[in-house]
């Protein structure tokens, strides 16, 4: 009897292969699991989320510069497109952590 095999042994939910040396990564078909992957409707809501906050921090600049732009605004309203892009995606990351799933991409041979 072999025990090399043990009772949690993961196999690829497209071509049916027992993974052994990478339970995330099938290297017969080309299937991948992907943690905290983040579904269409969401990515929709972290585009909306990112123009949302884009468009608050870009009336925030507008609204509050003064005559002469001095360095350490522009250096505040960097900051605030940076963080606009990064918040909605890490928020959707972080929510959907445990969540995993199949994908299965074609082969480039």
């Amino acid at each position: 009897m072999n025990n090399n095999l043990t009772n949690k042994t993961i196999t690829c939910p497209f071509c049916s292969n027992v993974l052994l040396d990478d339970p995330d990564h099938c290297k017969r078909c080309g299937a991948e699991m992907k943690k905290g992957y983040i579904d269409r409707s969401q990515r929709r809501w972290v585009f909306i989320l990112r123009l949302i906050l884009l468009i608050i921090s870009s009336l925030t600049f507008f609204y509050l510069q003064p005559v002469h732009v001095g360095i350490g605004l522009i250096g505040i309203y960097a900051a605030l497109i940076i963080l606009s892009l990064i918040i909605p995606f890490a928020f959707f990351k972080l929510k959907n952590k445990n969540k995993n799933v199949w994908i299965r991409r074609p082969l480039s041979w």
